[in-house]
């Protein structure tokens, strides 16, 4: 039985048309590659048989074997489906709304969530089965195998809610895990001033940094990122690059890298790195040795489909996104609420990879270091209310002056109280340092301006 076009045109809202939608429209887009990612995380099992998993099936036919699959594709593949469990009609009149969807929406398909929703359906439906065929074979199931059967299902719900990981803990696991001194997973950055107050380094979570153009602020998080690598050797960073050209990242972790370093190798300045100086080799060749392919760089443009799918794929520990306002969004009526969804999805991406992220921001026009949280970010306060951490940096004196004093201030710490730190930010070598004379050698007997 053909099913009414104008009823297959309200569909838009479930999980799984979401997904189907969005597959499409990567095809329509030519984006082959990101379908396939997407192909993979699904299964044809998480689709209801009928119209959706003969879609969904034919779909993953062309993204395997085409070289440069699209829309045709798929419908060839559905017109030649000798297994289809539906109208093959039915399913081109399914394809032909995902594509008329893909030509009119311009914003960026929920595919991991829907993923994850489609996953958690699939394991009620599959928990509910299992009830019945218990009660079907006459077994007469007592009750407690009855409670097994649901916390089965509990279990496989949570599992999936959280990304594939195991997401339910009893509180008596917690209280086992807190007797036996089993903090929280912390990643130290040897940045005293912001390892200090949060108890060691960075926790799982948002953080946020924020400052106005030319203060600093994607220098700090670039050097807490170098801190990390350098002090915990297995651990990796996925580094999300906004405006900044690769050339100037790669200088100034050089300028950095040299700082952090110091007493190992020459220490440089961030002119010898642009310039490419003999100076830079030794600290370059250090880099490669020391990090080898433990940072990885992802290219604009930034969305938070693009996020999410590197976190996923990469596994880093640290996650850098330079900067919130360069993140490519679309799909709401105005900036604000843009930069709030963007917000939610990366806070939600760093809870289920179980990793903390640094979220750098400019701040709003017309507040100054005095500014309380709610009202920080520029274009919106979302970062301000979901961040584990915020920091913002302030110039503290003279803008000009080289070393530059600058304010690093504590706007929110949810795992322990507030601090500010004054700080000496050096532009020469792109590097941060507690405001103290012995911090540079050029320092040495001269007192503190």
């Amino acid at each position: 039985m053909m099913i009414a076009r104008d009823r297959i045109q309200k569909l838009t809202d479930t999980p799984a048309d979401y997904l189907l939608n969005a597959l499409v429209k990567l095809l329509a887009d030519g984006r082959p590659g990101d379908a396939r990612v997407a192909v993979a995380k699904a299964g044809e099992e998480l689709f209801e048989p009928g119209v959706d998993r003969d879609l969904f099936r034919a779909i993953k036919r062309a993204v395997e074997f085409a070289s440069a699959p699209g829309p045709l594709e798929v419908k060839f593949l559905v017109e030649r489906d000798p297994d289809g469990g539906a109208d093959t009609a039915d399913v081109l009149v399914r394809l032909q709304h995902a594509v008329e969807v893909a030509a009119r929406v311009g914003w960026e398909f929920h595919i991991d969530s829907s993923i994850r929703h489609l996953r958690a359906e699939y394991a009620a439906r599959q928990a509910a089965d299992l009830g019945r065929e218990l009660a079907a074979a006459g077994l007469s199931p007592t009750p407690e195998r009855c409670e097994h059967v649901i916390r089965l299902a509990r279990e496989i719900q949570d599992g999936i809610g959280a990304g594939g990981r195991d997401g339910a803990t009893s509180l008596i696991d917690i209280i086992d895990r807190w007797k036996s001194n089993k903090a929280e997973k912390i990643l130290p950055t040897g940045f005293d001033p912001i390892d200090r107050v949060l108890g060691g380094g960075l926790t799982v979570g948002l953080h946020g940094v924020a400052a106005r153009p030319r203060v600093g602020k994607s220098a700090l998080a670039l050097q807490l990122a170098a801190g990390a690598l350098l002090h915990n050797p297995q651990a990796k960073v996925v580094w999300f690059r906004g405006e900044m050209t690769n050339d100037l990242l790669v200088s100034r972790l050089l300028a950095c890298w040299a700082e952090l370093r110091k007493g190992h190798i020459d220490r440089i300045v961030l002119q010898d790195a642009l310039d490419r100086s003999p100076e830079s080799r030794s600290v370059y060749l250090d880099i490669i040795a020391t990090l080898g392919d433990r940072l990885v760089v992802v290219d604009p443009p930034i969305t938070p489909s693009v996020i999410e799918r590197w976190i996923d794929e990469a596994k880093p520990d640290l996650a850098v996104i330079d900067y919130l306002q360069k993140i490519e969004a679309g799909g709401f009526k105005d900036r604000r609420a843009d930069l709030d969804h963007v917000v939610r999805r990366i806070a939600n991406a760093s809870t289920r990879a179980d990793i903390p992220i640094i979220l750098v921001s400019a701040v709003a026009k017309g507040i100054d270091q005095d500014a309380e949280i709610g009202t920080i970010t520029k274009e919106s306060n979302q970062l301000d209310f979901d961040a584990h951490s915020y920091w913002s940096l302030w110039i503290a004196g003279d803008h000009k002056a080289s070393p530059r004093r600058t304010l690093l201030r504590c706007n929110k710490a949810r795992s322990s109280g507030e601090a500010d730190r004054e700080l000496w930010f050096h532009g020469r070598t792109q590097f941060f340092a507690p405001a103290a004379a012995e911090s540079y050698e050029e320092f040495q007997g001269f007192p503190l301006p």
